[in-house]
């Protein structure tokens, strides 16, 4: 008898370092996931032009393969120039089939894409993202407006894909902040 309460005892300490244990590593995950983590990102500036009735901007869209990928150019041809461009003039980029081209499933294994749209009333007017940061379920993309001291008097739309690693992006929401 004395043998099988001295065993329980045992079970009993065993079973309670396992559970405090478990719920330490929740709770340090959970911490984690608190912090605000700046992620690696390589960005494409792309200008689209369009005239949209009624669009806000920014806009945001995530790409996470191939196929949503096909689905986001077939919606928005129509509406914005994403063919590929055959002359590059110095005043513009590449085309958004030539960017696109890169995208193919073995990226899209590792990697997922954020289209942000957006527009200017100057097609001299640039931007460059200097931060994404992601907390929780919200990742911040900071968006710097390059704006020169003369401008055209030209609407602009452009295509800025940013490009993130999978494993690190997990949010459900994405905010665009323009320093």
């Amino acid at each position: 008898m004395k043998f099988n309460i001295y065993f329980l005892g045992l079970m009993l300490v065993l079973l309670f370092t396992i559970t405090v244990t478990g719920c330490s590593h929740d709770t340090n995950e959970q911490n984690y996931l608190d912090e605000e983590v700046n992620l690696d990102f390589e960005v494409q500036y792309i200008r689209t032009n369009a005239f949209t009735d009624g669009k806000s901007y920014p806009t945001i869209s995530l790409v996470t393969s191939t196929e949503e990928l096909s689905t986001y150019y077939i919606d928005n041809k129509d509406a914005y120039d994403l063919e590929k461009k055959e002359v590059v003039y110095s005043d513009s980029t590449i085309g958004f089939l030539d960017a696109v081209d890169k995208y193919d499933d073995v990226f899209f294994r590792d990697n997922v894409v954020v289209f942000v749209l957006l527009q200017e009333d100057s097609g001299s007017i640039r931007h460059i993202i200097t931060d994404i940061k992601r907390n929780k379920s919200l990742v911040d993309i900071s968006v710097k407006r390059i704006v020169p001291q003369y401008t055209t008097d030209d609407m602009a739309e452009w295509h800025v894909m940013v490009e993130l690693k999978r494993d690190t992006y997990n949010a459900s929401e994405i905010k665009v902040v323009f320093e």
